[in-house]
């Protein structure tokens, strides 16, 4: 993440997990996985603002899909740092 479409993603992703960013910061960096769920995640919230400008028959159906890839995407980057956060056993010093 470097440019300015990456730093949009990484506020947007922020923006759902103010309490974690030093976390998600750090995955980031070593997770390509991770920053591909961050830029879903920001083209969902892209998508839901610009339901607006559609046609009132589809805006209530385009917003409750929109609203459904954020819940499963912050559903999957909440699951991916719970993930990072575990050491595995054979990794532990011996003190």
């Amino acid at each position: 993440m470097g440019t300015r479409s990456d730093e949009d993603t990484l506020q947007t992703a922020l923006r759902f997990f103010p309490g974690r960013a030093s976390e998600l910061l750090a995955q980031v960096r070593r997770n390509p996985g991770l920053v591909d769920m961050c830029e879903e995640l920001s083209a969902a919230e892209t998508a839901l603002a610009n339901t607006a400008a559609l046609p009132a028959e589809v805006q209530a159906d385009r917003r409750e899909e929109c609203r459904g890839w954020i819940a499963r995407l912050t559903q999957e980057i909440e699951e991916t740092l719970a993930a990072g956060k575990v050491v595995p056993l054979g990794q532990r010093s011996q003190g």
